[in-house]
């Protein structure tokens, strides 16, 4: 087990994110933690075992993110929704977390200025504006560019800021993001942050708020796409502006209980009985 004497963490807050031995080049999902100790079964190290003066670093995994907090607002929906001054939205913010999208190890050369992973079929520029972090030399930056196999970006904040063969990096979602009645993500689309000229909000698994008992949870695609435009999120003021995609997206759902109401390609989120 790590232990850290100089942390305070809350027992088992770490249960599910992963952790690296920088030093070791290890790393594995953690299964406890008490307040200055960590347990994980480290692998794909050197001797996947901590020694004193290790270098550590607790990421976020993939399906794992910290919840910023949780409210519920009355009366925000309108235009299509008869029944507006009864809706009530539950809303999740997810605030500073850089959801992890993709990690591996730098095999270039040393001393480069862009990571090389010759194991990646990356989409050309698909990385734009996310982070990538270097693990080992605790630097990141903002990516500017890559191809199928290289990642551009100015690094900053560590020991050399370039990349030396075997370095361990991290490819994180940029900023906040929000999710509306979320009661967990679809095992087959990832949760995107914010990454450039769109936003994206999709495939969500939302949950029914509308009075009584909570209904089955329901999966969705294309609920919305965009920045759902807050007037001033930052103040708490969650009603729609202008423009929201939001706002006139449809009739109302006319299959109350069933699992698959709204699966198609456009959710009728005027309803408000999902969103």
């Amino acid at each position: 087990s790590l232990t850290d004497s100089g942390e305070s963490w809350i027992t088992d807050e770490w249960v599910g994110f992963r952790i690296f031995n920088t030093t070791d080049g290890s790393a594995a999902m953690i299964t406890s933690n008490t307040g200055t100790t960590v347990t994980a079964t480290l692998s794909g190290g050197t001797d996947n075992d901590w020694d004193t003066n290790d270098s550590y670093d607790i990421s976020a995994d993939y399906d794992s993110y910290g919840l910023g907090y949780s409210k519920s607002i009355n009366n925000i929906f309108y235009n299509n929704d008869d029944l507006k001054y009864d809706r009530t939205m539950d809303l999740d913010y997810y605030s500073n977390n850089e959801v992890v999208q993709d990690y591996g190890k730098h095999d270039g050369g040393n001393g480069a200025s862009s990571l090389t992973d010759s194991g990646e079929s990356w989409t050309t520029d698909e990385w734009v504006d996310f982070k990538v972090y270097n693990i080992t030399d605790g630097s990141s930056g903002v990516i500017t560019a890559n191809t199928g196999t290289t990642v551009t970006a100015t690094l900053s904040g560590g020991v050399d800021n370039d990349w030396d063969t075997d370095d361990e990096y991290e490819i994180r979602g940029l900023n906040d993001f929000w999710a509306y009645n979320l009661i967990g993500k679809s095992g087959t689309e990832s949760i995107w942050g914010r990454g450039g000229a769109s936003d994206m909000y999709k495939s969500w698994t939302l949950q029914e708020i509308e009075g009584g008992a909570f209904d089955d949870n329901i999966t969705f695609q294309n609920n919305i796409e965009g920045n759902p435009l807050f007037v001033d999120p930052a103040s708490l003021d969650y009603h729609l502006k202008q423009g929201s995609p939001c706002i006139n997206t449809g009739g109302h759902l006319t299959t109350v209980h069933a699992n698959d109401t709204g699966s198609g390609l456009t959710l009728k989120v005027a309803d408000a009985r999902f969103f």
